[in-house]
């Protein structure tokens, strides 16, 4: 069969502490119609109780699902995973998929799978990465997020996140798990589900950087800049009045995911630049910088830039440092 060219494809990571329901929610999108051309890597296949899914083994690591989803096992390195995936489908081997999900293990720090799929050139030229989704359990999460910052660190990098198990809970405690998230992680959207029963467009389709939400954080003082000494997860957002430029954007980025790489959990951005007509999304994950991405109109930014730094390990006085340089940078 002849190779098949495309376009890069989008990858969804989806992270989540242990417990929370990542697999619920994954088994749930693994049988539903609109993900049949979906390519899914997870820890191991028997963790997701998928034999019920099962038609046969295209290889040993490797089983077609009755949806039409291919399912693969993630044991190794993840540069190699994709790659042989790419080549199957490219051959033929495989079907073509359109998508790829990622599912973390319950302690993973999403950062590094980011960080891979980001650096490597060959794989930057195969995929790129739609939206980072992590679940967050109503009944534990309150006592998860104070007790374990891989928790924390999944909920602080992701574009989404689904509460899920609300069931269990009262609407008093479901409401605490939404505030709490909102406040660790601001602008983040926020969604429930209950047995996995959520329309997959709602998980899939995030989109490179919500602006919507970005926005959102800097007109509320309150979230402007939120530092908690007990969960070690900082957030700065700041807007910016004026177009700036963006060379000294670019700048700032590069120097400080040099310096503070290790502690960036998430830097998002959309700005309006000196002489560009429409504005720019700029992200970075630790030490790795998206490509900027142009976007369109936006009349209601009126000129302004709004840049949200999301943080672990930075002291009071760095962070301060941070917010100042950046404030800097209309003037």
């Amino acid at each position: 069969m002849a190779a098949i060219y495309a376009q890069p494809l989008p990858v969804t990571v989806l992270t989540g502490f242990l417990g929370s329901g990542k697999t619920t929610l994954l088994r749930a999108l693994l049988s539903h119609p609109q993900l049949a051309r979906t390519a899914v890597l997870v820890n191991e296949l028997g963790e997701i109780g998928i034999d019920h899914l099962l038609v046969t083994h295209v290889a040993e690591e490797l089983v077609l699902l009755e949806s039409g989803c291919l399912c693969c096992t993630l044991r190794g390195d993840l540069v190699e995973q994709l790659t042989l995936l790419w080549q199957r489908r490219q051959s033929g081997q495989i079907p073509a998929f359109e998508r790829v999900v990622i599912e973390t293990t319950g302690l993973a720090d999403p950062a590094p799978i980011l960080a891979t799929l980001l650096a490597h050139p060959a794989l930057s030229e195969r995929f790129y990465v739609e939206g980072i989704l992590c679940t967050m359990d109503a009944e534990h999460g309150l006592q998860t997020l104070a007790q374990y910052q891989e928790c924390r660190k999944q909920l602080s990098v992701a574009d989404r996140v689904v509460v899920t198990k609300t069931d269990r809970v009262d609407a008093a405690q479901a409401q605490a798990v939404h505030a709490r998230i909102a406040e660790l992680a601001p602008g983040v959207d926020i969604r429930s589900a209950i047995l996995g029963a959520i329309e997959p467009h709602e998980l899939l389709e995030l989109g490179h950087l919500d602006t919507r939400n970005l926005a959102r954080i800097t007109r509320h003082p309150a979230t402007t800049q939120t530092a908690s000494e007990h969960t070690h997860v900082h957030s700065i957002a700041v807007t910016l009045d004026k177009p700036i430029d963006f060379a000294a954007l670019s700048l700032w980025v590069a120097l400080n995911t040099q310096l503070y790489g290790q502690h960036i959990l998430r830097f998002k951005a959309i700005v309006s630049a000196l002489d560009e007509p429409t504005p720019i999304a700029v992200q970075a994950v630790q030490h790795v910088v998206y490509p900027p991405l142009n976007l369109p109109a936006m009349p209601e930014l009126q000129g302004k830039s709004h840049i949200v730094v999301l943080s672990t390990g930075l002291d009071r006085t760095q962070r301060e440092h941070m917010r100042a340089s950046l404030l800097a940078l209309a003037s």
